[in-house]
């Protein structure tokens, strides 16, 4: 059922008395100005007053306030009672009085049925009521703002009605077409306008078990692309990148594997050039070029803006740019010197900075030219070594290319290339070094075999041919004395056996190490080295065995981890979910996706999220744009009271957004700069059910119309309070309004709108009251103020 908010508790039934009050109130204020004029020595004549009168009274018509035009044709007919003009004056203003207190009386029985419509949920009759009251009294807000309070809920009603069945319609298609995914999306949505519809949650339940058995089934777990995802994780783009190579070479169409290279291949494009900005930047700001170093921190920070280093240089340049200011001339008198001695320590990339600084300083002058120059024949000599070096690289004469590039990086230690190009002389160099030692160690190995076999010792000759059977296997030197052996020992029966023995072990070994026994295979090995102790493969099957079980546990021990990472995440996550509080709900499912142990249905439940919450979102904004149009159009209209509960709503939907609050204090501050009465400044507890009077000097009648009541209240009660503010003059009660104290121990500043009311502005009310309905409330600083 639709209700009201703040309802006006005045009726129209005494009108009569208000316009005689309010006659006798202007009779006692003429009575005044004419006793006045008569006393100041009869300082104007007879006929200037009555003529005053006459105007006064056609201004006040032209106005269209009868009542003290009325009160002005009186006073001129008691001047002038032979005169036809304020006589029929008179009957004219008193016809149309007698008409509006007519309509006033039918404008308040229509206003009546309308609220007694509102309370028996029959909300277009309560419209069709309040149109007649407008009707009746165009004039008037009060059945206007209703109108559009109900026709926007009805609208609002209506729209939510049509989002439920659009998605219901749209969950039923995808359903029919088997995108479950996309189905339950659109049933959740319909379950969100319109909860507790059996058939939408019993479809959400089938549809939750479907996604869940089809995301069971999902496994797509492999070592290459989980090292990758770890390393991507830490953001150590070149080893996933290298992670991802091996994938690749083993499954070459692995689509998932080459999206990821792609995706990995921009990251260190990017990465490179960010340390490439960031080492510019650094490099300006070591020169104290602080604008070109902030340049370049601008530009990193656009690639990586994450990274919170470029943005506190920022920050700290702004500063010294603010701070520093030091003269052009100084400026370039440092950066000579600073070039100077870079040049005179050979660092010739800094004294190239600092002259070309110094020269963008000065221009014209020729000192840091001259010693641009310089630097750049060392730069032509610096390109010529590396294109030297190049050379000989290519024609892998190492040690000159070494050389080259030895001198080219004494000229410009800073530069990575020459120190990558030894990096890579260096591992050609071991690669050298490894195969003339693995050569020289086989030849050492075939002479010692050789020997053996010379004295008969086939044991070890057959060790050291295996050695170095295992050092060139390619090589059929070693093999051919292996079987040359064999044949010798072929008669001798019980080598045979031991050899069997050996070969059996080490092929059960084997076995047991493919299928990851690794104690048992390990055993097997044990038991081979006993028959053949001095057998270099077993011995080194053996370290590599107990190798790979550490590796097995620690990878599974990494896995396990993730599990219980990936698990306390979704139970989060669904949680959350089921709480609706999606925005947690996205951030553990994002972790979840993260440990990839089942990613199907951590993905799934991600996208589901981030729908619901982006839809959440768009209905945030469409309802923020709609309180900020309705508090606007109060604001422009002046309806203070209004504009703030609007900008109000509008803050509670978007704390983050200024310009309710802002609005709010725009108002309170036009309503404080106009402010008329202090009424009280000193906090009062008001018990339930009694009636507090506050006393006050009335306010004057020409700053009465758009009059505001503001007091900060505070619940006491523990529950929302019904509170009836009333006000009138001496004993007499002249209206009053009825509002709510939203239960809770924070104060609340009320803003009452009371300007509107007619008994308000036509009576001198000297006293404003609170009556709690039910429970205690507290009030302080009570003032009345006005719009502009």
């Amino acid at each position: 059922m639709l209700t009201n908010n703040i309802q006006p508790a005045t009726s129209f039934k005494s009108q009569f008395q208000i316009e005689v009050a309010s006659m006798r109130f202007f009779s006692i204020l003429l009575f005044i100005i004419l006793s006045a004029s008569t006393t100041v020595g009869h300082a104007q004549s007879n006929d200037q007053r009555y003529e005053e009168l006459i105007t006064q009274a056609d201004t006040y018509f032209e106005s269209k306030d009868y009542i003290n035009a009325k009160a002005a044709y009186q006073y001129a007919l008691r001047m002038r009672p032979e005169e036809e003009y304020p006589q029929k004056q008179l009957k004219k203003t008193v016809d149309i009085l007698r008409k509006r207190f007519e309509k006033s009386s039918q404008y308040t029985q229509y206003i009546n049925e309308a609220e007694k419509s509102l309370e028996e949920g029959t909300v277009d009759q309560a419209i069709e009521y309040y149109r007649m009251a407008e009707e009746v009294l165009p004039g008037e807000t009060y059945p206007s703002e209703k109108i559009g309070e109900l026709q926007s809920a009805l609208k609002q009603q209506q729209e939510r009605e049509q989002a439920y069945d659009k998605a219901l319609q749209a969950g039923e298609k995808y359903y029919q077409e088997n995108n479950m995914q996309a189905a339950l999306q659109h049933y959740r949505i319909a379950d969100s306008l319109k909860p507790g519809v059996n058939q939408t949650r019993e479809r959400i339940t089938e549809l939750k078990s479907h996604l869940y058995e089809e995301a069971q089934k999902e496994n797509n777990l492999n070592i290459a692309l989980n090292n990758a995802e770890y390393f991507y994780s830490r953001k150590e783009y070149r080893a996933a990148y290298a992670e991802l190579e091996k994938a690749l070479g083993l499954f070459p169409e692995n689509e998932e594997a080459k999206k990821r290279l792609a995706e990995l291949k921009t990251l260190i494009i990017r990465q490179e050039k960010y340390d490439s900005l960031i080492a510019e930047a650094d490099d300006l700001y070591i020169v104290k070029d602080f604008n070109g170093s902030k340049r370049k921190y601008e530009e990193a920070v656009v690639l990586r803006p994450e990274d919170p280093y470029a943005t506190e240089m920022i920050s700290r340049l702004e500063k010294s740019i603010g701070e520093k200011n030091i003269s052009e001339e100084k400026q370039y008198e440092n950066a000579i010197a600073a070039g100077d001695q870079y040049l005179k320590d050979k660092n010739y990339s800094m004294a190239e900075k600092q002259f070309s600084f110094a020269l963008r300083l000065k221009p014209g002058r020729e000192y840091p030219q001259e010693k641009l120059e310089i630097v750049e024949k060392v730069e032509g000599d610096y390109r010529a070594l590396v294109t030297n070096a190049d050379s000989l690289f290519e024609k892998e004469v190492y040690e000159k290319a070494e050389t080259k590039y030895q001198e080219a990086l004494a000229l410009f230690p800073e530069r990575s290339y020459p120190s990558e190009r030894l990096s890579q002389l260096d591992e050609i160099k071991q690669k050298i070094a490894g195969k003339k030692a693995d050569e020289e160690e086989y030849r050492m190995l075939i002479d010692q075999a050789d020997q053996y076999l010379r004295d008969g010792n086939f044991q070890h000759a057959i060790a050291k041919y295996r050695e170095a059977r295992n050092i060139r296997p390619n090589d059929t030197y070693p093999v051919e004395q292996l079987d040359k052996i064999n044949e010798i020992l072929a008669d001798r029966a019980a080598w045979k056996a031991r050899q069997d023995a050996y070969d059996s072990l080490t092929q059960k070994a084997s076995l047991f190490l493919e299928q990851k026994l690794y104690d048992t295979a390990k055993k097997y090995y044990q038991e081979a080295l006993l028959i053949m102790p001095d057998d270099r493969y077993v011995r080194e099957q053996i370290i590599e065995t107990d190798s790979m079980k550490v590796r097995a546990i620690r990878k599974k021990e990494r896995e396990a981890e993730r599990k219980q990472i990936y698990e306390v995440s979704i139970k989060e996550a669904d949680e959350h979910f089921a709480n609706e509080e999606y925005e947690l709900a996205r951030a553990a499912y994002q972790k979840a996706v993260e440990q990839d142990i089942d990613e199907g249905y951590a993905r799934q439940k991600l996208q589901e999220t981030n729908a619901i919450f982006e839809e959440k979102q768009r209905e945030i904004n469409q309802a923020f744009e709609e309180a900020i149009a309705e508090a606007d159009r109060y604001y422009q209209s002046k309806t203070y009271d209004k504009a703030i509960s609007f900008y109000k709503q509008a803050q509670q939907l978007k704390p983050e957004e200024t310009y309710p609050s802002e609005m709010i204090g725009q108002i309170k501050q036009t309503i404080e700069d106009n402010l008329l009465a202090e009424v009280n400044s000193e906090e009062v507890v008001i018990e339930a059910n009694a009636d507090h009077k506050f006393n006050f000097d009335p306010i004057p009648v020409r700053e009465r119309k758009d009059n505001y009541i503001i007091f900060t209240a505070t619940n006491l009660s523990g529950e929302d309070l019904k509170v009836f503010l009333n006000y009138g003059k001496d004993q007499a009660k002249n209206g009053g309004l009825l509002f709510m104290i939203l239960a809770g121990e924070e104060s609340q500043e009320m803003t009452i709108r009371v300007g509107t009311q007619y008994k308000w502005f036509s009576e001198d009310n000297n006293w404003i009251s609170f009556y709690p309905q039910g429970g205690k409330m507290k009030v302080s600083t009570i003032r009345i103020t006005k719009s502009e």
